[in-house]
């Protein structure tokens, strides 16, 4: 009888073993899987280097920066799940792994996107810069042309408390609060 609760007992720190060593497993896959997109990062942010465009070189590093910072937790997390004694602790630590590695994979599409948008590379169609919008519905509020060519500019200086600033048609708040 006491072989027979011996061997209840072990059994369920055998499984618990084999489930914790499973888990093991799939974070060290996870940890190279990000460890690999790492190092394409790095490598993308070399060649948008060589580019010279700062844009660029800034939207790739950036997303470089995160996925740097999910390395980290996620080689902190393998360590302490392969030092896990029991299956709670395993089942966390393993999730902020896969974790990582989803938002890491997320990033690297990211900055992958960004060379997409490179200057001076791809189909470019001239309307890069040009902000377009339907003034059919539009009503001359403030007189004066409602076309806006490249070579104006305009700035709204909200320090001007005249009331000839041009918002007389404008009606002011009402002195109390509905509410």
């Amino acid at each position: 009888m006491k072989n027979a609760i011996f061997v209840f007992l072990l059994f369920p720190m055998t499984a618990m073993a084999e489930t914790i060593s499973e888990m093991v497993a799939s974070g060290q896959g996870a940890m190279s899987d990000i460890i690999s997109i790492s190092n394409d990062t790095k490598a993308l942010v070399q060649d948008v280097k060589s580019s010279g465009d700062p844009v660029l070189l800034q939207c790739v590093a950036t997303k470089e920066a995160s996925i740097n910072a999910l390395k980290d937790i996620s080689e902190s997390a393998l360590s302490n799940l392969e030092s896990a004694t029991t299956e709670q602790k395993a089942e966390f630590e393993l999730r902020k792994i896969t974790l990582s590695k989803n938002k890491v994979q997320q990033f690297y599409n990211e900055a992958q996107r960004c060379t997409l948008g490179q200057s001076g590379s791809g189909d470019n169609d001239g309307s890069e810069g040009q902000v377009l919008f339907d003034d059919s519905n539009a009503q001359d509020s403030f007189g004066g042309s409602t076309t806006v060519s490249s070579s104006e500019s305009y700035s709204f200086d909200s320090s001007s408390s005249s009331a000839t600033s041009g918002a007389e048609g404008i009606n002011p708040p009402p002195a109390t609060s509905p509410f």
